[in-house]
């Protein structure tokens, strides 16, 4: 079904496939003189109702139809090249009367606007085509600039590395559209395997308990159980091999510093080095104590520096200052 143009593009390529297979796409391509012979006159009868019968299922459409009609199109014309022109013409007519909105709706899109990356890049990449389509192309560079902007405050790490790229000037919209093409498939992934984790996982009384038996933990619907670290961590939260830690993003902090925020950089410098935490929490475990404490350790169970469960740390967040916020 068109429903105008924002499908007119795919619309326009399923009718002309559908008409290739039945070898008709010359009807609306070129002006196909009525013959004489009675059996060829037949046929080119059969083909343009044929041809006729397929567009008119998929003008069903209360708007569109109309616009067709204000548009000057009769709806029994028996000319199928004459109704495909004026589909052409009339619906993208209308989006040259809204080139202001375009305009604006492309300088300021935003991730946050969208329940997904995916529909983010979509719209994104229709918008730059149809204003290229209308004469009305902002340029690579600018594009570039909006495009990247558009996520700086839901993917930082993603946005610090795109801004490199700029200033090295190795940046290209189909090389950024194929990384956001990445982000997109890389959650879609994320979002199917957190709801495979929520069904196997779940108990029938849906509490937080842990299963001495299996050593399992049953988490809520948006946090998920690491074996490794002991703890509950965000769902798109990944262990991180190179700080052995889980963390959000695909950037290591502890790794890669120069690409960490402020705030995370001074909590570091205020943080004790290894090599002064020797504060020993206890030398036993209580007897069938699952600790993890048998041997003098500065470590919790939760893999996070003793010291900092200490009075003298009790504002602070552990987990904020071991790896980048989930």
């Amino acid at each position: 079904m068109l429903l105008g143009e924002k499908n007119l593009e795919q619309w326009k390529s399923i009718l002309r496939r559908t008409l290739k297979v039945h070898r008709l796409c010359q009807y609306i391509d070129t002006n196909i003189p009525e013959p004489q012979g009675a059996d060829e006159q037949l046929q080119w009868e059969t083909d343009r109702a044929t041809i006729n019968l397929i567009i008119a299922a998929s003008l069903t459409h209360s708007t569109t139809h109309q616009t067709l009609i204000n548009n000057g199109w009769n709806p029994e014309e028996e000319d199928p090249k004459v109704t495909y022109e004026t589909i052409l013409r009339a619906i993208p007519k209308v989006s040259e009367d809204a080139i202001g909105t375009l305009m604006t709706e492309f300088g300021r899109i935003q991730r946050d606007q969208f329940d997904s990356f995916e529909a983010f890049v979509t719209r994104i990449q229709y918008l730059r085509r149809r204003l290229k389509e209308l004469d009305c192309d902002v340029g690579d560079k600018p594009a570039l600039w909006i495009a990247i902007g558009a996520i700086k405050d839901s993917y930082k790490e993603h946005y610090m590395f795109f801004v490199r790229d700029m200033a090295n000037k190795v940046m290209t919209w189909e090389k950024l559209m194929t990384e956001y093409s990445a982000i997109a498939a890389k959650e879609r992934m994320e979002i199917g395997m957190a709801s495979v984790r929520i069904t196997t996982n779940s108990k029938p009384e849906g509490n937080l308990k842990s299963d001495n038996k299996t050593n399992n933990k049953f988490t809520s619907g948006d946090k998920k159980w690491c074996g490794k670290c002991q703890r509950e961590v965000s769902v798109k939260a990944i262990h991180c091999k190179e700080c052995d830690k889980c963390h959000g993003g695909q950037v290591c902090w502890k790794t890669h510093p120069e690409l960490a925020p402020n705030i995370w950089k001074n909590n570091q410098k205020n943080t004790p080095k290894d090599s002064e935490k020797t504060t020993p929490r206890s030398t036993t475990a209580a007897a069938g104590q699952n600790s993890g404490l048998g041997t003098p350790s500065t470590t919790t169970s939760g893999g996070v520096n003793g010291l900092l469960w200490s009075a003298n740390f009790a504002a602070i967040n552990p987990d904020f200052l071991s790896s980048p916020r989930n």
